[in-house]
């Protein structure tokens, strides 16, 4: 029988948590693309606890990827990170975050991209 023709439309961006303070988008980047693809990696500092340590959102190529990177990069420079998925618009534990992250590049498919936008 043939391979699935299903499109996985989960998330493929990591919520990351407890970002050392001299870890920066290229390191953390590097970092994550042992894992696959990274298309995009966003640091944010947390405008409720500026003191805090940052966090990041790191979006990879597919699912796959992510998963991959979800069980296996759990620390970065011997600081353990706290890792989640992340749902636009979500905190953990469902609550409306405010923050947006990483948007998707565009679909180059024509076809596609008219499909995608009659399902909003």
């Amino acid at each position: 029988k043939g391979a699935s023709s299903t499109i996985d439309n989960r998330t493929s961006t990591l919520r990351v948590a407890q970002v050392p303070d001299a870890c920066g988008q290229e390191q953390l980047k590097a970092h994550f693309a042992a894992f696959g693809s990274v298309l995009q990696v966003d640091i944010i500092q947390s405008t409720n606890n500026p003191a805090g340590a940052p966090m990041a959102l790191v979006q990879f190529s597919d699912r796959m990827n992510a998963e991959l990177a979800m069980r296996r990069a759990k620390s970065y420079a011997g600081t353990m990170l706290a890792l989640s998925w992340h749902e636009p618009g979500k905190a953990p534990g469902g609550q409306t975050s405010g923050i947006e992250g990483p948007k998707p590049p565009p679909l180059l498919n024509p076809t596609l991209r008219e499909q995608d936008e009659t399902r909003k």
